[in-house]
């Protein structure tokens, strides 16, 4: 059955959030006075599976990285942050932005992670926007049916493959060095605006070159954990709360207050 979908201008999924933004929407965010965090998870540098399309988005966007005797993968993700309500969501539930509204608030409720669908229960969406005589969401190859839709999610790919290189320098800019373990969590590290602005233009107006050399450490809440990362070779520590960074689990309210869109269509 075709997937049908209708925005109701609720503003339910323009409340309580860490939104992905690419390098150029993280500068745009914060120069309209918005909050940006850095979140950042890591794994081993194993091979991206060839028949899991996941995996390779995944691998394809991350950086390679070392924690002590082990090669791994840093996922680094630059988030506009907000409890309750968007800071440019209006009272009539319309966007104050709109024009300059990031790519997933374009894409929603679509997918950009390759292999994952749509699934109406996992959104914000009122049941009322999924009415079947609504417009298709997707077109019959699974790609978004509206035009705009599916460019800002060819725009939000290109982005991901081509701000690796800027987030690297980043995270060195910025002295980050700790991720959580994939799957369990998010190191979320927080800089002033100023800081994290001056970093972003620097690192994207620095020309290409070698990536920066990172010691990455793993943070874990669990004692278990910690002790596999270092039974792999890497390193461990326990994930200490400070005012810089701290640990966001993987649990059923982490998982409702970060809106990856990272699902593809």
């Amino acid at each position: 059955m075709t997937l049908r979908f209708g925005c109701t201008a609720c503003g339910r999924c323009c409340h309580d959030l860490r939104l992905p933004l690419s390098l150029r929407e993280a500068q745009s965010w914060l120069q309209r006075g918005g909050e940006v965090e850095v979140l950042t998870d890591a794994a081993p540098a194993l091979p991206a599976q060839p028949d899991d399309p996941r995996s390779r988005y995944r691998r394809e966007r991350a950086l390679a990285g070392v924690s002590g005797g082990l090669a791994i993968t840093v996922n680094l993700t630059l988030a506009a942050t907000f409890s309750g309500p968007c800071p440019h969501l209006l009272p009539t539930m319309r966007c104050g932005a709109y024009a300059d509204r990031p790519s997933t608030c374009r894409i929603y409720p679509a997918e950009l992670l390759p292999g994952r669908l749509v699934d109406p229960d996992t959104k914000a969406c009122p049941p009322e926007a999924w009415d079947p005589s609504g417009p298709p969401l997707l077109s019959p190859d699974g790609r978004p049916a509206d035009p705009d839709v599916a460019r800002a999610a060819r725009q939000a790919r290109a982005d991901g493959l081509a701000d690796v290189a800027g987030k690297a320098r980043l995270a060195h800019l910025l002295g980050i060095d700790t991720a959580a373990l994939e799957n369990e969590g998010l190191a979320v590290h927080r800089r002033s605006a100023s800081a994290l602005l001056a970093a972003l233009g620097t690192a994207c107006s620095m020309p290409a070159g070698p990536p920066e050399h990172i010691e990455w450490r793993f943070i874990s809440p669990s004692a278990t954990t910690r002790s596999m990362i270092g039974d792999a070779g890497a390193i461990a520590t326990a994930a200490a709360q400070s005012t810089d960074t701290s640990f966001l689990s993987f649990g059923p309210v982490a998982q409702q207050h970060f809106e990856t869109h990272e699902q593809p269509t």
